[in-house]
């Protein structure tokens, strides 16, 4: 991959931004007319996931998606960002008169990403999940928009 993107969950003109939270920025989803904030997806050098890259932040170089204990995801150096991987990808070209709409599921390790309201915002997590004996799936899909 490696191209810069916005990501928005399925059927929401809303993207993912950063804010202030317990001296880090955590990741949620921009509010009503906030553009959101552009992310790079950089292949990790083992060859296996990505790290995802905000493309700005309010902490010098803590631009990664780091995934917390509890879930949460929050930007860190990349030194400690967490792996993150896409089940599928392909990119919405809203320019197309026929848009390819992209549906991907983005986990590290076994947990997807869900969005979860607190403090009347949605925050990025992963607590989504996949069932193993039903394969019901509790997660939020994500857009990719080309930036």
């Amino acid at each position: 991959m490696g191209n810069t993107f916005y990501l928005t969950p399925t059927h929401s003109n809303r993207r993912l931004t950063y804010e202030v939270y317990s001296n880090w920025d955590y990741v949620k989803l921009a509010s009503e007319g906030q553009n959101g904030t552009s992310i790079t997806f950089e292949p990790d050098p083992s060859g296996d996931g990505y790290f995802l890259k905000m493309n700005a932040s309010n902490y010098a170089n803590h631009v990664y998606f780091t995934t917390d204990s509890k879930g949460w995801v929050y930007l860190d150096k990349k030194e400690n960002a967490s792996r993150y991987y896409v089940d599928r990808f392909a990119v919405k070209n809203e320019a197309a008169a026929t848009p390819i709409q992209d549906i991907a599921g983005v986990r590290t390790n076994n947990m997807f990403f869900k969005l979860l309201e607190r403090q009347g915002k949605l925050w990025l997590s992963t607590d989504g999940y996949k069932d193993p004996q039903t394969g019901d799936i509790d997660r939020n899909i994500m857009e990719f928009i080309r930036a």
